[in-house]
C-alpha cells in the first residue's frame, strides 16, 4: 500500500500497531492530534509530507511541484518558500536589507 500521507492514514496506522501490541509512533499520533484540534480535513495530505516526498522524487521541475503543491494543499512546497526568503534577507547594494 502505498502512502497518501494524510491524517486519516496515519490514524489507521497507529490502530494496526496497537491492535499488534506495538507502540504508535508519537509524531504521527502528534499529528493527528493537531489535525483534530484544529478542525483540518484528515483526507487532505499533510504538507510537510507532500514536502519530503517530492524532494525526493528525481527529475521533478520546480513548475510542477508549484502546481501540485498548490492543488493538492493550497499553497507552494516550503523549500521554495524558505528559498526567497534568504533571497530576500541578502543584502542589498546599498546595504539596506530587503
Amino acid at each position: 500500500m502505498v502512502g497518501s500521507g494524510t491524517p486519516a492514514e496515519m490514524i489507521l496506522s497507529f490502530t494496526q500497531d496497537i491492535l499488534l501490541g506495538r507502540l504508535p509512533d508519537l509524531p504521527k499520533v502528534m499529528a493527528v492530534r493537531h489535525t483534530l484540534q484544529q478542525s483540518l480535513d484528515v483526507y487532505q495530505p499533510l504538507q510537510a509530507d507532500l514536502t519530503q516526498r517530492m524532494a525526493e522524487t528525481e527529475n521533478m521541475d520546480g513548475e510542477v511541484r508549484d502546481a501540485l503543491m498548490l492543488q493538492l494543499v493550497g499553497r507552494r512546497a516550503e523549500a521554495e518558500a524558505e528559498e526567497e526568503w534568504d533571497q530576500m534577507s541578502v543584502p542589498a547594494e546599498s546595504g539596506c536589507y530587503a
